[in-house]
């Protein structure tokens, strides 16, 4: 089932025509063959066509002004992947570039509730499902659709390059790398992509999603990280729960070759009821990534993502 297709919550955080057209068209010029010695990153005036092309997507608060220069507009988890990915195929002789959705993400500080909207969520959840609904849907109305509010920009924007790089580059091979909403909107924009222009999207070699709050519990897709198959997104949690839409919540559209990444007790990808009982330390998970105790999982994943690309 398309995405487009969602709730009426949702259904506007889905890419749309409307919202591709005002997407600047780009321009691709071939580059000659052999490894990169250093990292390129593509930019409106150098767009080459590679290899490999690496399509990173920022995670929250990533894009927050003089932060959508840091870590060439990706932020340090998505970095940190692609990174290891170019020395992976660097040391196959295989080039590889970089190109970084200009999508605006809002903080993951903003799903926190305030303190009279916890003591209220937190005083019903006993009482069951029905009794902590209304709650969630206020909770969700002041605070979860503002989160998601920039990831139809940023689906949009990933669905369009995929376009472009296939139709002008036919020989580059295509990974997708996303954290927090920028997983979010890969998610969508690949959900859009396998709808509209299915042999579009078989053209992504290998995704990888990190803190995915649309994941879905027992997804097919390959897991890594701590988290538990039966976890799910936030997102897919309140669709599940809250407004009881079973049908609505998608699993990835290739999931032998996506990654979905989560960590244990994370507030975006592993989300519950039970979640705003700990929220201080579940948003620490998903905003753990980029640090030492967890480089090993981004490698381990990156490594996975680069595995797929076929030899030339």
């Amino acid at each position: 089932m398309s995405l487009r297709r969602r709730s009426t919550r949702l259904r506007r955080f889905a890419p749309c025509p409307l919202a591709a057209t005002i997407i600047l068209s780009l321009g691709i010029v071939p580059t000659s063959a052999g490894a990169n010695t250093v990292p390129q990153v593509e930019t409106s005036q150098s767009i080459v066509c590679p290899n490999v092309i690496v399509l990173g997507a920022a995670g929250s608060g990533e894009r927050d002004g003089a932060k959508a220069q840091s870590f060439n507009g990706v932020g340090p988890e998505v970095h940190t992947m692609w990174q290891r990915i170019h020395a992976d195929l660097s040391a196959q002789k295989v080039t590889s570039q970089l190109w970084a959705d200009p999508y605006p993400a809002d903080n993951v500080l903003v799903l926190l509730p305030s303190a009279s909207e916890l003591g209220l969520l937190l005083s019903v959840i006993p009482l069951g499902v029905a009794a902590y609904t209304a709650e969630a849907r206020l909770w969700a109305d002041n605070h979860l659709d503002k989160y998601m509010s920039s990831i139809t920009t940023g689906a949009a924007q990933f669905e369009k390059k995929v376009q472009v790089t296939v139709a002008s580059c036919p020989s580059t091979q295509i990974l997708a790398v996303g954290y927090s909403q920028g997983a979010m909107a890969i998610h969508i924009g690949e959900a859009s992509l396998n709808s509209a222009s299915p042999s579009v999207l078989n053209r992504i070699s290998a995704t990888i999603l990190l803190g995915d709050g649309f994941d879905v519990a027992h997804s097919k897709a390959q897991h890594f990280g701590t988290a538990p198959t039966s976890g799910e997104g936030i997102s897919s949690w309140y669709e599940l729960t809250v407004i009881h839409k079973k049908s609505l919540a998608v699993d990835v559209p290739q999931p032998t070759s996506t990654a979905e990444v989560c960590n244990n007790d994370d507030i975006v990808c592993d989300f519950s009821a039970g979640t705003f009982k700990r929220l201080d330390a579940s948003v620490k998970v998903h905003l753990n990534y980029s640090s030492t105790q967890d480089q090993k999982l981004l490698f381990k994943v990156a490594d996975w993502g680069a595995s797929h690309i076929s030899k030339l």
